[in-house]
């Protein structure tokens, strides 16, 4: 049986080069814990949340106002995709109709 390969296994560990050490964040790799809530160097709490554009995480100071606002984005982001899944399946629509009309004309001049 094969392994599975396709889920990324995150490593979040503590560094302790000077880079990690001397910032107020946590001194983990945002990347390798994301959605994690850590206690930063500053002793605040920060939590690993990705670039709703990119994709890239990075830490930032943990609140429940930060939450909300993320949460809303997320929402516009799903209506957003939902419009943009509908438009798209009209498109295909109207091109697989124009495509079986054309056949059908082609269909009825070979006929003839």
């Amino acid at each position: 049986m094969r392994k599975r390969t396709s889920k990324k296994i995150y490593r979040c560990s503590k560094q302790t080069t000077k880079k990690y050490t001397t910032r107020p964040s946590p001194a983990y790799p945002a990347n390798e814990c994301p959605n994690v809530i850590k206690t930063g160097n500053d002793g605040k709490k920060y939590i690993s949340l990705s670039s709703l554009e990119t994709g890239v995480f990075k830490w930032v100071l943990y609140s429940k106002e930060l939450m909300q606002k993320r949460e809303e984005q997320l929402k516009k982001i799903d209506e957003r995709s939902k419009i943009r899944d509908k438009e798209l399946k009209e498109k295909l629509s109207k091109r697989r109709s124009k495509k079986r009309r054309s056949k059908k004309s082609s269909k009825k001049n070979s006929k003839k």
